[in-house]
């Protein structure tokens, strides 16, 4: 789940009282649904081109190692969030960089070239929160998130312009 707030709201006085601290749930793993794992098992294996995207979560998580194996096993490149940096060796061969504002060219490309479509990109761990316009993937014939909402989806057009839908 995913709650966002604006920073207003966040400063307001809630005259609440919040005595009781709230429950550490850091520990807890979510459930993951057997079809939709076998879902994204079969979309990687359909894949031809992938990229993963890797956020903080990543590391945070305790899955950096499993996230390597993933690109190594997939023979994909790897870009990650700005926070997410840690989650893979930035000498690991998969790795490209950071991607989005102030990221490496190398990442930039591995997302966005125009001349290579992407056609699977995996998101992990990491939180979209706002793209700048263009900044989704718009050689992609997989549906990704952007915009600040897991929900909103690009449409491949011919000219590989994203589109909300």
């Amino acid at each position: 789940m995913h709650l966002a707030l604006p920073t207003d709201l966040l400063a307001r006085p809630t005259g609440a009282d919040l005595a009781e601290p709230l429950p550490d749930t850091r520990a807890l793993t979510p459930a993951v649904e057997p079809a939709a794992v076998r879902e994204l098992a079969r979309t990687l294996r359909q894949a031809r081109r992938g990229v993963i995207l890797a956020g903080q979560g990543a590391e945070l998580g305790g899955a950096a190692a499993e996230l390597a194996g993933l690109a190594e096993h997939l023979s994909w490149p790897v870009a990650t969030t700005m926070k997410g940096k840690s989650a893979l060796p930035e000498d690991h061969l998969a790795a490209v960089g950071v991607f989005g504002f102030s990221g490496s060219p190398r990442a930039h490309e591995a997302v966005l070239d125009p001349r290579v479509v992407v056609d699977t990109l995996l998101v992990v761990a990491a939180a979209w929160g706002r793209c700048p316009p263009g900044t989704g993937p718009p050689n992609s014939s997989r549906a990704a998130p952007c915009a600040g909402s897991t929900s909103t989806r690009y449409r491949r057009r011919p000219d590989s312009t994203p589109t909300p839908p």
